[in-house]
């Protein structure tokens, strides 16, 4: 039993089951925000904000929807034990997440510097060391 916990003898190690796990949490959060709870996440900078214009609608419907997909696509990297899987969704993540925070974040929301570096930190970066870590192991 020991040797199956060994890091040389896992295809995915298990900080990146853990970040995998996390990054599931996060997304169904954004899942329910998009659908129409924004107040998740947006309730502080946006008063007043109509859920029910089309276009705010459609674009919480897109961003639900891109969720869904990270979801889908963890668990079957993880059910299946596909490193490759996994190394794609966490690159499209750092990617995603990176220009969310450094391009798209600070053109509409007044936001300090430091909290956009933190927020990056604890998403962008480790999505880019679990991809780097899984496209070595496949």
């Amino acid at each position: 039993m020991n040797k199956f916990l060994k890091a040389e003898n896992m295809k995915i190690y298990w900080w990146i089951w853990i970040y995998g796990a996390l990054t599931i949490l996060g997304s169904s959060v954004g899942v329910m925000s998009g659908f129409g709870q924004f107040e998740l996440f947006y309730a502080a900078a946006v008063e007043n904000l109509d859920t029910t214009h089309p276009v705010v609608a459609h674009l919480g419907g897109m961003w639900a929807t891109k969720n869904i997909a990270y979801i889908v696509a963890i668990l079957a990297g993880f059910i299946f034990q596909k490193p490759m899987i996994l190394a794609t969704v966490f690159g499209m993540k750092f990617v995603n997440d990176t220009i969310d925070m450094f391009f798209i974040g600070p053109a509409h929301l007044d936001q300090d510097i430091m909290q956009i570096l933190i927020g990056w930190l604890i998403l962008g970066l480790p999505s880019a060391l679990a991809a780097f870590h899984l496209i070595r192991r496949a």
